[in-house]
């Protein structure tokens, strides 16, 4: 996506949605707004093992993409949405989320 010039605010808005669909599912119950029957069954485990902590920490993570996608931060917005795809596709911990390494100074 972002070799092809796709919008990186987009992206993550897409992303967010998915997420904040994921934490409504966990506190709410209902189903989310995206094809959960499509996913395979490893993976919905693996996404209904998601706590409200964390779909709550993933969604503030998305806040501080947004803050460097709008200048009011600076990181690399492509590799902080990389790292929160891999914590979903369960390739990596959540351990790394408290200092993002793609984040630096406020300004």
């Amino acid at each position: 996506l972002q070799k092809n010039n796709t919008s990186d605010y987009l992206v993550l808005m897409a992303i967010t949605k998915e997420i904040r669909a994921l934490y409504n599912f966990t506190i709410y119950g209902k189903a989310p707004s995206f094809t959960f029957n499509k996913i395979a069954d490893t993976r919905k485990m693996q996404l209904k093992s998601l706590t409200t902590l964390d779909l709550n920490n993933l969604l503030q993570l998305c806040a501080r993409i947004e803050k460097v996608i709008k200048g009011l931060t600076f990181g690399d917005s492509w590799g902080m949405m990389l790292s929160l795809c891999l914590y979903l596709a369960g390739c990596q911990t959540m351990q790394g989320f408290t200092t993002m390494p793609h984040e630096e100074n406020t300004i």
